[in-house]
Order: structure tokens, then C-alpha cells, then sequence
């Protein structure tokens, strides 16, 4: 029947969600949570591991690219402020080519990679800062995957998180963000309020739109 009514749970706060806002948007159907503000694409249309790492084969992030380079300033910047060059630290979801880690080197500081596509072995449990650059926009199951990121941050330890957030003001039938395939859920700031409360962190830095610097508590 047309008018059947189907639920999802919110793969943020797990709230339940009733019918998809978006239907058809890039040939994908998205669910708006109410009460944490994530959008989420229906679970069937999440992409596989084959093509997530095909699309990510096709990412140009190399260090030789100077706006790229710029790019990462805006979390770099901001985080070695919070960080010293004794400590030990994590790129989580650094890519196939981990440039954020090369940045940090240069500037005396130890960056561990990982990528469960192409860095998959951790080379230790726990670290002083985690830097999670456009990677959260791929989580599936979001909840889930931030608690497995934050298990591998310290007490009192440091992550620095960039993705683009919607606002009221976002129109997200044209906006740039959805048309990647591999990009899945979409955070709002009141996402990421949540999401501090939730995990017990502690915003330090935000600079409103797409750069979040947390302390684990």
C-alpha cells in the first residue's frame, strides 16, 4: 500500500524514525532524526566495502597540493594548541595517502595511521589525540563507530573532528555534500552536542561549520 508508514532507528541516538525526507535524492532515500538532527541515508542504500574503497582510490589528497595542504590547516591549526611533541597520536581514517600524518611529522609531532582499507593495523591501543578528518560522514552505524574511534583516545586525551554540518539554512537537495555515495550520515551541530554529551567529551574549539576540537573526560 502507498501510505504504509516504515520505521528506522536514528544510527546516532537510535530514536525512531518514521518515513525518509528525502526520497530519490542522487537515487537514495535519507531519514531525518528529530531529536539529534542527524541525517542518515536508508540502510539500503549504504554502499559496500568494494565500492567505498573504489571511490576512495579515486580521492587526489597528495601533499604536493598546496590548497589540499591549506585545507588541513584548519584542524591542524587549532589542535597542536592543545597537543605537545611528546605525545603520541592517531589519523583515524587517514586514506590511502595519509598527508595530515606527513604535516604533522614536519612539525615534530608523531601521527599513527589508520584505515580499515589501507592501514588496518593499530600500533597501539591508546592515544594522546586522535585527528578524524572528513571521516565521519562514512560511518554507517554512528553511534557504534564513534565508540570504537574514542576507545582508542586517553582520559584526557584530545579529538579533532572535520565534516561539513547542515543547518536550517542548507538546502540538502542541492547541496554539494550528499553526491558522494560514500558519504552517509550528515551532522548538524546539535549532532555533535549530543554526540559530547553521549561520550562524556568536552567541546574546546569549534569553528561553527566543520572543525571540532573535543577533550575526552
Amino acid at each position: 500500500m502507498s501510505n504504509t508508514i516504515s520505521y528506522a532507528a536514528c544510527p546516532c541516538c537510535n530514536q525512531k524514525l518514521q518515513n525518509p525526507q528525502y526520497v530519490g535524492l542522487h537515487q537514495r532515500d535519507f531519514y531525518k532524526c528529530s531529536f539529534c538532527k542527524l541525517i542518515s541515508v536508508n540502510q539500503r542504500f549504504l554502499p559496500d566495502n568494494f565500492k567505498e574503497k573504489v571511490r576512495y582510490q579515486h580521492h587526489n589528497n597528495l601533499s604536493s597540493d598546496l590548497n589540499y595542504v591549506a585545507w588541513l590547516a584548519r584542524i591542524i591549526n587549532p589542535m597542536i594548541t592543545y597537543i605537545t611533541a611528546d605525545m603520541k597520536g592517531l589519523d583515524y581514517g587517514c586514506g590511502p595517502n595519509p598527508v595530515l600524518s606527513e604535516l604533522l611529522t614536519e612539525l615534530s609531532f608523531t601521527c599513527c595511521n589508520f584505515d580499515p582499507f589501507f592501514f588496518s593495523k593499530l600500533e597501539i591501543k591508546k592515544y594522546d589525540y586522535i585527528f578524524c578528518t572528513e571521516v565521519v560522514e562514512h560511518f554507517h552505524a554512528v553511534r557504534e563507530e564513534w565508540e570504537r574511534m574514542l576507545s582508542h583516545l586517553k582520559p584526557n586525551g584530545h579529538l579533532a573532528v572535520m565534516t561539513q554540518t547542515w543547518s536550517d539554512e542548507t538546502d540538502f537537495n542541492t547541496w554539494y555534500y550528499v553526491r558522494d555515495i560514500t558519504h552517509t550520515s550528515f551532522y548538524h551541530l546539535d549532532t555533535m552536542t549530543f554526540l559530547a554529551d553521549d561520550f562524556k567529551l568536552k567541546l574546546l574549539y569549534t569553528d561553527g561549520k566543520s572543525v571540532f576540537i573535543f577533550r575526552k573526560r
